[in-house]
């Protein structure tokens, strides 16, 4: 039995090749993410996540999926508690609500380790390059670390045909 591998289909003239809804078109992964460290509460902080990809068409989505490990620290007995969200551009697409107690320990030594994830289909509408990234908060506590891509930090970003 042969095999044969095709690189390339072009359109007669006059005619747009589509993909059938709901294939992946392209794939996006992240690079490396330090450790982040910030101890303001209140305030939602840039991650070192953050990835871009460019749709092909107006009608694809973006499926977007996040694992960030991370840690809530503070004092014994106290609340600890931290959120994530997902921003396309500036413009929150997941956590809208400003939940801001996804990861928490309450009455319970000094820190609470968490594996968060996030997926998200998205639909930008655009054909120009667009940026998703992660920000953090600490609602309460003594601190937050958002770990590296080393602990398991990752974003993929996949073009999805509409």
């Amino acid at each position: 039995m042969s095999t044969l591998e095709v690189k390339a289909i072009q359109a007669p003239s006059g005619f747009d090749l589509q993909m059938p809804a709901g294939h992946i078109l392209q794939t996006k992964q992240s690079g490396t993410f330090d450790t982040l460290t910030f101890t303001s509460t209140n305030t939602w902080t840039d991650t070192n996540m953050s990835l871009a990809i460019t749709p092909s068409t107006t009608s694809n989505k973006i499926l977007i999926s996040v694992t960030q490990p991370l840690r809530v620290y503070g004092s014994s007995n106290a609340v600890q508690r931290g959120a994530l969200r997902l921003l396309r551009g500036s413009t929150v697409i997941w956590n809208t609500s400003e939940e801001k107690e996804q990861i928490q320990s309450r009455d319970a030594g000094t820190q609470h380790n968490a594996f968060a994830t996030i997926f998200q289909l998205d639909s930008p509408s655009t054909t120009s390059s667009v940026t998703y990234k992660v920000q953090a908060i600490l609602e309460s506590g003594g601190g937050m670390n958002v770990y590296t891509s080393g602990a398991g930090a990752k974003m993929i970003l996949q073009e999805v045909s509409g």
